[in-house]
């Protein structure tokens, strides 16, 4: 073996053992700690994490073996899943668009200035909120899409014109039935069962999720991640690379503007490629190139798609790295959202001062801390982040600013009560959830088996989820940040359980049924003397 293939092989190596020990310290503090600890946004379900866990993973282990003994199902699903995905896709985004149509409602929050503004815009009207778009303005982008769909709505749209969100929804349903289509396109490479397995996983845990009805960059920032991680796939077959990269480069800056952490893939397919490729080659032979040319001209597409709204903002007042890198570290909400500091970084006139006094904050409260209250509040950040199947609905700001009038007598109040309703029905859907989550966390550690054999997409995956958990850690902590990366931890949790099944049943349970139908005493006219 090569100097270079020993590198990446030991590469592999260490990337899938320091995803298998992360997710198995999260899944610890979820099953011993999660119930007594105390940390931000947290959400309280019918049955416990324990409880949970042992009773989808029995459902799971039963699925499984029936699907391993039923060949003719296998063979079917082989045959019919290209067409079958197609048409169930289009299916399941006109059922997320009825269920939005009759469950969304106006939110407070980040939402309700961004879509008030988008409004104003579509209208000609200046923009009213500077502060927050100097603040942020990552939510440009956004502002325009939503502004231009407010505009076509206006001409010919035909749901809820007034209120001015079923277009944004309907949309952002579109995006969401690509993203779980991408999904089933990936796991299918792997395997055909389990690609169906994982597409049902991402109905449950996103596509029907309280986050559908919610017009904003968590939902609208999903399809990214795994449009680029499915066009990485399909560079593999050698076809079109070039045109493959750029669109990825492309995706990737617009992905940025959308969700800063979105970028994170394609850092981890920039490091794969590094450790892939053989010592000497140069640099445009990767496409490495084509992708910057991509994020190139991408970038100069956002600057004029936005130049008119961006004028208007104060470039000075906007928050860096440092800001949320402080906020991280506040004890006050365990690292979430914290209007003093947002108050703080605000009072400063400058980026430089700003950065400067946050860079202060920051050391001071490590100081305060030290090792080891710095390590107790990292594990609050991660439970905050990673222990809750609903990804932290309806604990943001203002939830409900303003609920709608039933569009019907009878599945209106039905899939509220499901949605968000204070009803048994939406614990139970909660808590369905939860569970879940809980089985994507405990069959990831399933990878450990493909320590030597990960090949270049699940190195990706791995290391985008490795890298977005360490900005979770040195960052804000939000559960929703975490949703535009639930695919990716599908697919780590589709191989995993796969890869336990087949040690189970080549070692445990293969052996108790080789031992049952040839021991000895089972059957003694099969023995043979000399082995006696």
């Amino acid at each position: 073996m090569s100097e270079q293939r020993e590198a990446h092989f030991a590469f592999r190596q260490v990337l899938v053992t320091a995803f298998c020990l992360i997710m198995a310290f999260i899944l610890i503090l979820l099953l011993f700690f999660a119930g007594k600890a105390e940390y931000s946004y947290k959400h309280f379900f019918l049955l416990g994490n324990g409880t949970l866990l042992c009773t989808v993973m029995l459902a799971a282990g039963i699925l499984a073996a029936g699907c391993r003994k039923c060949r003719n199902l296998r063979e079917v699903l082989e045959e019919h899943s290209g067409k079958a995905i197609r048409i169930l896709t289009v299916l399941f985004v006109l059922i997320q668009i009825y269920i939005c149509y009759n469950a969304y409602f106006y939110t407070g929050w980040d939402v309700a200035v961004l879509l008030s503004e988008a409004f104003r815009v579509a209208e000609g009207q200046p923009l009213t909120a500077l502060e927050y778009f100097s603040s942020y303005p990552n939510n440009i982008l956004l502002l325009r899409i939503f502004s231009l769909i407010r505009k076509i709505d206006l001409s010919v749209g035909i749901l809820d014109v007034q209120q001015g969100i079923m277009g944004i929804l309907c949309v952002q349903c579109l995006l969401s039935g690509l993203t779980g289509y991408f999904l089933f396109q990936i796991l299918r490479g792997y395997t055909i069962a389990g690609a169906w397995a994982g597409w049902f996983c991402y109905l449950v845990l996103v596509g029907t999720s309280g986050w559908i009805l919610i017009p904003y960059s968590d939902s609208w920032g999903l399809i990214f991640p795994m449009a680029i991680l499915y066009l990485y796939v399909e560079l593999q077959n050698g076809k079109h690379t070039k045109m493959k990269w750029g669109l990825l480069g492309a995706l990737s800056c617009f992905g940025y503007h959308v969700k800063p952490q979105i970028f994170i893939v394609f850092i981890a397919i920039t490091l794969v490629e590094l450790f892939r490729r053989k010592s000497g080659k140069p640099i445009y032979q990767w496409g490495l190139l084509y992708a910057l040319a991509g994020i190139l001209l991408s970038s100069v597409l956002y600057s004029w798609l936005v130049s008119d709204l961006t004028g208007q903002l104060d470039r000075e007042k906007a928050f860096g790295m440092s800001h949320y890198a402080m906020m991280g570290l506040n004890q006050q909400n365990n690292g979430g959202y914290l209007e003093s500091d947002v108050e703080f970084s605000r009072s400063f006139p400058t980026k430089e001062e700003r950065s400067r006094a946050n860079r202060e904050v920051v050391g001071q409260r490590l100081g305060e801390m030290g090792i080891r209250g710095l390590g107790s509040h990292l594990v609050r950040k991660i439970m905050t982040n990673y222990g809750d199947g609903t990804f932290a609905w309806r604990c943001e700001g203002t939830f409900f600013s303003g609920i709608y009038e039933l569009k019907n007598e009878l599945f209106s109040p039905a899939l509220r009560n499901i949605m968000w309703g204070d009803s048994l029905a939406n614990a139970v859907n909660e808590t369905f959830r939860q569970g879940i989550w809980l089985w994507v966390t405990a069959s990831s550690l399933g990878l450990v088996g493909y320590r030597k054999k990960a090949d270049l997409s699940l190195s990706v995956i791995l290391l985008t989820i490795i890298g977005t958990i360490l900005f979770g850690l040195l960052f804000e902590a939000r559960a929703r940040y975490v949703y535009i990366y639930v695919p990716f931890f599908i697919v780590t949790a589709v191989l995993g359980f796969r890869k336990t099944v087949e040690w189970l049943s080549s070692s445990f349970i293969g052996s108790v049924w080789r031992w049952g139908k040839s021991s000895p005493s089972a059957h003694p006219e099969n023995e043979n003397p000399e082995r006696r």
